[in-house]
């Protein structure tokens, strides 16, 4: 039976975007991933009007997850062009990554840089330099003599890269456009040099190098010896990985099942100029058969607490290794006890992505007191020692498994000390807390 004219008559009408306040669903846009935001908006004509609001009230928002408030130092360019021209393609940058390059290796870290009025904002790449006696040319021979060859010293930033809308070295850049999209240059201020590079980006399972080693023979001819390089990062559960960084918007949209399980994200800098490679990839004695790669590295520090805990120990460390200066190390522990130093910067004896000491912590530390030659410090009851192992080996990594006896002793949360038993020397580790020295 038809209802009256009169009648009122129920009519359902699906709830959806369009029925909420457009404050409510700027709000809700704010909060949601980027990505399922923008496709919401590309839905229908009258959503999509929020992306060219004058107001940028959402493009605010998505810089401001990045503490990207203001974007005066990014001259005629709208919070929207930041974020779709630098903040969304480059973004996943931003932290510290560790590459392979053989021996020593290398850590370039990405910040965000607003800018200021000397220099338009951008992201930038800059490289930990680690000190070694006669690294400065600067230096005479004096103070090499007195480089503390037992004490690490912190890093020094080197910037190397730049993430911008225009070139870096070029002050009569013109402004871009709406539509402009940020570029990589090779940026080395002191240099006042600056070109474009290009990144490329990889997922897949880290793989061993193959190197050709040069052997001096007798007669003095140089021969070429091929050497299994170690792989960095040994293996993709390797505890100084990443795992928690964002995949580029390239491999985003990509499904997990497509990979490999041991694939881990990593990059490359591919630079037409010699100039900047040895940023990247720090002499060796070798020739390098293609770029370096970087992959993510945990740098969080962790909080200091109870020094006998393999958890608050575990983390990024700064190592003395005499002559080679200053390395780069990642602790962390094993079910069994056993607390494990792996070179992230290593040198050209134990090169980086190898173990360089270890300490049996299941085994308890040693009674006190414990004699070692010129240290009586240790047998402060303070101070807990434990029996481990200390990985060395002649130039160029040829003899892989030369351990020797060590003892390892843990001062306090922040230092370690190891004493080289047979070696007869002493090496101090303290805990990085984002400490870096500042450039003459």
């Amino acid at each position: 039976m038809a209802p009256d004219d009169d009648e009122d008559v129920a009519v359902y009408v699906p709830a959806g975007p369009l029925t909420l306040p457009p404050e409510l669903i700027l709000h809700i846009l704010a909060l949601a991933p980027v990505t399922d935001g923008i496709r919401l908006l590309l839905t229908c004509r009258s959503l999509s009007l929020h992306l060219s609001d004058p107001s940028e009230s959402l493009w605010i928002a998505y810089c401001a997850r990045y503490d990207l408030r203001s974007v005066a130092h990014f001259p005629s360019r709208s919070f929207r062009t930041v974020y779709a021209g630098l903040l969304h393609p480059y973004a996943w940058l931003l932290g510290a990554w560790a590459n392979d390059a053989p021996f020593r290796g290398n850590v370039l870290h990405f910040r965000l840089d607003l800018g200021s009025t000397h220099e338009p904002g951008g992201i930038v790449g800059e490289v930990w330099c680690f000190p070694r006696p006669g690294d400065d040319p600067d230096d005479s021979d004096d103070d090499d003599d007195d480089f503390d060859l037992s004490h690490p010293e912190p890093p020094l930033l080197q910037r190397v890269l730049k993430i911008a809308f225009s070139d870096p070295c070029d002050e009569d850049a013109t402004p871009c456009t709406e539509n402009s999209k940020a570029t990589m240059y090779c940026h080395l201020p002191d240099l006042e040099l600056s070109h474009p590079c290009r990144l490329h980006i990889r997922r897949a399972p880290p793989q061993p190098r193959t190197l050709q080693f040069p052997i001096r023979t007798p007669a003095g001819a140089t021969l070429t010896y091929p050497i299994q390089h170690p792989a960095f990062p040994p293996h993709a559960s390797s505890p100084w990985i990443d795992h928690s960084r964002p995949l580029p918007p390239s491999l985003a949209s990509v499904p997990t099942s497509d990979y490999d399980d041991d694939a881990l994200l990593s990059f490359s800098i591919a630079c037409p100029s010699s100039v900047c490679t040895p940023y990247h990839q720090p002499p060796a004695l070798t020739l390098l058969p293609e770029s370096a790669r970087y992959y993510p590295l945990s740098s969080t520090p962790h909080p200091s607490g109870d020094p006998r805990s393999p958890d608050t120990l575990s983390g990024l460390w700064l190592g003395a290794y005499g002559p080679h200066g200053t390395e780069l190390l990642h602790l962390s522990h094993s079910p069994d006890g056993v607390l494990s130093a792996h070179k992230i910067v290593g040198d050209q004896n134990v090169p980086r992505g190898v173990e360089t000491w270890s300490a049996y912590l299941a085994s308890g530390p040693l009674a006190p007191p414990v004699r070692i030659p010129d240290h009586p410090e240790l047998d402060d009851d303070r101070c807990a020692v434990y029996e481990g192992s200390g990985r060395v080996s002649i130039t160029g990594f040829l003899d892989q498994e030369d351990y020797l006896p060590a003892y390892i002793a843990i001062r306090d949360a922040d230092t370690i000390d190891v004493w080289w038993g047979p070696l007869g020397m002493m090496s101090r580790c303290v805990r990085f807390k984002g400490q870096f020295r500042e450039k003459k």
